[in-house]
């Protein structure tokens, strides 16, 4: 299966924490958890992402010498810079058996290398990107030091060892002697520039509206395509849930740990409410009137409701939920209320057309079945799509109902679908989608696909109706940080959906967005294509199911499709799979439904 560009990625790592510090050509190499960044002696920034050259994100360690340097991984591999140019070696350790083999640290002195992890520690020639031999000791190499023709390693509470470079059996570590060495002081702290970034790697909530996502952790961030921005934080706070006003993209609410429910009008405090919600805020979700209901840890009393109006209410029909593992809530349809138990299934609250009435409200809980068999042993997830499905998210796989009414029976009626795949010649076998996998997450596109996270198996496109797997992007065919992906968010404005995963965030800008209302914003991006460019070509601001055709000036036709969604992605290849020469090239839009049309220009210089 084809991937799409690197260009299409972006890491935002956070650049906060800096973990080691090295001189660098006249300035300084400064590691961070997933990425590094060179700060020059001019002050200006440069930031290495998996997107933008690493070969993992499991940076944990960096060394430099004049005008080299290099980054070491988690699982022993190492990416050596040099003149411009990046050479990988994917095994310091020359065949450790051992399963442990992080780097720790990495010294260089002239064209030597020395890197030390837990499998012992590397001699490496650094112009020849060679490993020459690797002493293995009975503890990690905690630290390393070339100095005077000998190297000295750090074994903890094993104490220092050094041995002379010109000895013959660098391998054998009965050969190196005790020995006292200065190293560095470990809480090295760097004051200087970086990189505009997230000021955390971990994501507790997302929500996206109006073209941008917020992130909350200890910080609240705002990512948009403009820009990277902050919320005001008060002091100590541990933001754990963030929700979009639907009716109102700039006001945020954010839930804290303590119970805290904090509003905010363009990033800046409106009101914080205390004491009105018991227990540390899990989940948000409103109904069509604008009531925000609010989902907490209390086990009595886990539902507490702010009404459109500003006031509010305990809401004692979900009571009798009686759950210390509930997860989300969510607003499914008809009045329909549901909070995710986790291992205790669902909880269905009927809110009977009279939101802030819970006398009269019906309740059912159940866990989702095919047939009398559960699937899964824990929901992780829920979410709607387009058709007004419920897709459920379990320890293995997707199920999904499409009727929200029938949550209200004591055997609502479940789906578990299937998807067929090649198994040889004219033979293909069908098993459930991703029925063997933890769904962390669940994103609907403007197409109606579905973007599914898993806690161990990267991420996941199917169609809409679940027919056909469309893309599955893992952290070696990708630049996606981990195969851990914690939660997904789609900013539907921009088709760019959000990956919090074990290594921090990253995004991808999907082929679907959000259609327009008619053509009067289309924009053709980049627009002229410039020499050297290899991405694809958005053209953006459609009306969904868009006749898109490409011609050259002559009106000979180069490419075709119809739009899913509001945006089309072409690779600037014609019709027999051939780059497009130099020129002039005319769009033509047209969508049947609305009768609506438009021509652009795009000029492509090779």
């Amino acid at each position: 299966m084809a991937i799409p560009a690197m260009a299409q990625w972006t890491s935002h790592p956070s650049f906060s924490s800096v973990g080691g510090i090295h001189p660098y050509d006249g300035g300084t190499l400064c590691v961070c958890p997933n990425a590094v960044f060179v700060s020059d002696s001019d002050g200006e920034i440069t930031a290495i992402t998996k997107t933008s050259g690493l070969s993992s994100a499991y940076v944990s360690a960096g060394g430099a010498g004049g005008r080299s340097f290099a980054v070491g991984y988690e699982d022993g591999s190492l990416d050596l810079f040099a003149a411009g140019r990046k050479r990988f070696i994917d095994d310091v350790t020359l065949g450790n058996p051992l399963s442990l083999r992080r780097i720790h640290c990495i010294t260089f002195s002239n064209a030597t290398m020395l890197v030390g992890g837990d499998f012992g520690v590397a001699f490496v020639d650094a112009a020849r990107a060679d490993v020459l031999s690797v002493c293995r000791f009975h503890s990690p190499v905690l630290g390393c030091a070339l100095h005077q023709g000998r190297a000295y390693v750090s074994l903890g509470d094993s104490g220092v060892r050094s041995i002379s470079l010109s000895s013959l059996n660098l391998q054998d570590p009965a050969l190196w002697s005790d020995d006292v060495f200065p190293f560095p002081p470990d809480a090295a702290v760097y004051l200087g520039p970086r990189p505009q970034s997230v000021p955390s790697d971990a994501a507790n909530s997302m929500s996206s509206a109006d073209g941008t996502i917020v992130l909350a952790s200890r910080y609240c961030t705002a990512i948009s395509k403009k820009n990277v921005s902050y919320f005001e934080n008060p002091d100590g706070v541990e933001f754990t849930a963030v929700f979009h006003n639907p009716y109102n993209p700039a006001h945020v609410f954010l839930g804290d740990e303590s119970g805290t429910l904090y509003e905010y009008i363009d990033q800046r405090p409106k009101s914080a409410h205390r004491g009105k919600v018991s227990g540390m805020i899990i989940s948000m979700d409103c109904t069509p009137e604008g009531d925000l209901f609010i989902l907490s840890d209390n086990i009595s009393n886990p539902v507490t409701v702010f009404d459109h109006n500003g006031n509010w209410h305990s809401a004692s029909s979900f009571r009798s939920m009686n759950c210390a593992s509930a997860r989300q809530i969510l607003y499914a349809a008809d009045g329909v209320m549901l909070v995710n138990m986790g291992s205790q299934g669902i909880f269905a609250v009927d809110l009977m057309n009279t939101p802030l009435d819970f006398s009269d409200d019906i309740h059912n809980s159940f866990y989702p079945k095919n047939g009398s068999q559960k699937i899964g042993n824990t929901v992780t997830t829920m979410q709607l799509d387009g058709e007004g499905r419920l897709l459920i998210g379990t320890s293995k796989g997707i199920a999904y109902c499409s009727d929200s009414q029938s949550l209200m029976q004591a055997a609502p009626k479940i789906i578990q679908p299937v998807i067929s795949e090649p198994m040889g010649s004219h033979d293909y076998y069908t098993n459930y989608v991703l029925g063997t996998k933890h769904i962390t997450g669940i994103e609907v596109d403007a197409a109606g696909r579905k973007w599914i996270s898993t806690m161990d198996a990267g991420v996941y496109l199917v169609s809409a109706d679940f027919d056909e797997e469309v893309l599955h992007f893992t952290e070696k065919n990708s630049p996606l940080p981990s195969d851990t992906v914690y939660a997904i968010n789609m900013v539907q404005k921009t088709g760019e959906i959000f990956f919090s995963t074990r290594n921090g965030l990253a995004s991808y800008l999907s082929d679907v967005q959000a259609q327009s209302e008619d053509l009067s914003n289309v924009v053709v991006y980049p627009n002229p294509v410039r020499p050297g460019y290899g991405g694809s070509i958005s053209i953006s601001g459609l009306e969904d199911g868009s006749d898109v055709r490409i011609t050259d000036v002559s009106g000979r036709l180069v490419y075709k499709c119809e739009s899913m969604g509001g945006r089309v992605e072409w690779d600037c290849r014609n019709l027999n799979g051939r780059r497009c020469a130099s020129g002039v090239y005319m769009i033509f839009v047209f969508n049947a439904e609305s009768g609506h049309k438009i021509v652009k220009k795009l000029l492509i210089v090779n």
